[in-house]
């Protein structure tokens, strides 16, 4: 799976359908797609708000977030703009050439060019190009024109008061020679433009300790019933199944499981928890070191060792720090994806709430996640005014069901 770099991304998300009708902005219409997206997002709000509900939807499977390379951007609008000129410049030789008044030439964005009495119009570049038109159809779009382009075929290619001057058949070809140099590049680019691959979808939410409570499986499935999850896989329960698009819900239940894994299972997973170990140290125990055991035998549980400290359960830790584990233990364990978590200062000090979002804005792990948060904390406010690419959301409930963000 390809590393997905956000802070490379303009991104957006389709609201989900489950708020398309409860999303409203601050003129109290209804919102089409959240914008202005950032490697780490933070919904504000009161209690009850409805902030929490947005994040939970924003991870289903069924949505997909549209991440848009900014470099690769410039590029298209570069080859775009020349394309345009050329295409302009033919226009506008010819119709010097053929007597056209030339005071009344307008040529807009959709590719139009009006003089006097006669239009010029290309509807497959408007189909392209058009603002109007979501990144996705433009590569729909793309193929179409690709696709008429080796068979010399165009279904409607308007050449208004241009057949009297004989212009049509040479408009058709010149067109399509001019597409033929710079369609290659403008399909290059499109296909880097956009990030496809599939990306894990992990669910943090505000129940979650490292001490066993229930069986893992029982309570990730209570809680996939609650908020209507479709699970990614729970083959430790009876009703075992797999869904690769499903939603992993982070509970800190897995983690003695996931260290065992990846202790036991080759030379690259062993590396992952050596690293994990060494970013828990630097991080959050002043640069000692840490030591993850995962015992076998009698009792199954995960021990912890740190400095010269005697070893102990890890359930032991304080309840803030073993917040800090469940919450930055997936950027280490996955390869990339969305993470949304539910009221990430819980039981978490002030000065290591502040710490938190830096590592979320800051660590080489996390960039490749993309984080959806939901908080009541001061303390984390504070500490995005000195974080770059994190954005902010208010969310208001203006009355029953209906939320303004």
């Amino acid at each position: 799976m390809d590393k997905l770099k956000f802070y490379e991304y303009y991104s957006f998300i389709p609201v989900p359908d489950k708020l398309k009708d409860d999303l409203l902005d601050s003129e109290e219409q209804p919102l089409t797609k959240l914008e202005n997206l950032s490697h780490i997002n933070i919904f504000l709000g009161t209690n009850n708000s409805g902030k929490s509900r947005i994040i939970r939807e924003i991870i289903r499977k069924e949505i997909t977030p549209v991440f848009i390379n900014k470099e690769t951007q410039k590029k298209l609008s570069s080859v775009i703009l020349n394309t345009k000129t050329t295409l302009q410049q033919w226009m506008i030789t010819k119709c010097k050439q053929h007597w056209v008044h030339l005071s009344e030439i307008l040529i807009t964005n959709n590719f139009v060019l009006r003089s006097g009495s006669y239009l010029f119009s290309i509807p497959e570049y408007d189909k392209l190009f058009n603002a109007r038109i979501s990144i996705i159809d433009q590569n729909k779009n793309m193929e179409e024109l690709l696709k008429k382009l080796k068979t010399n075929t165009f279904d409607h290619l308007e050449v208004t008061g241009a057949t009297s001057m004989g212009l049509a058949e040479e408009f058709s070809t010149q067109y399509k020679n001019i597409f033929i140099v710079y369609l290659q590049p403008l399909k290059e680019l499109l296909s880097e433009l956009l990030f496809k691959e599939n990306f894990y979808r992990i669910y943090i939410p505000s129940q979650r300790s490292l001490k066993t409570l229930f069986a893992k499986a029982d309570i990730e499935l209570n809680i996939a019933q609650q908020y209507d999850f479709e699970l990614k896989d729970l083959s430790d329960h009876p009703d075992s199944y797999n869904n690769p698009n499903g939603i992993i819900i982070e509970t800190g239940q897995s983690f003695y499981d996931d260290i065992l894994e990846h202790l036991t299972t080759g030379h690259k997973n062993r590396a992952k928890v050596l690293d994990y170990e060494q970013f828990l140290s630097k991080n959050f125990f002043e640069g000692v070191r840490v030591d993850l055991i995962p015992y076998t035998k009698k009792v199954k549980e995960l021990h912890i060792k740190i400095g010269d400290e005697k070893e102990q359960a890890i359930y032991n830790l304080g309840d803030g720090l073993q917040m800090l584990i469940i919450m930055t233990w997936p950027f280490f364990n996955f390869e990339n994806g969305i993470i949304a978590i539910e009221e990430p200062e819980l039981f978490i000090h002030p000065g290591l709430q502040k710490k938190l979002i830096e590592i979320f804005a800051t660590h080489k792990k996390a960039q490749n996640f993309i984080f959806f948060i939901s908080t009541h904390s001061n303390h984390i406010v504070d500490a995005i005014h000195n974080s770059k690419n994190i954005s902010t959301f208010t969310v208001r409930k203006k009355f029953e069901m209906f939320f303004e963000l």
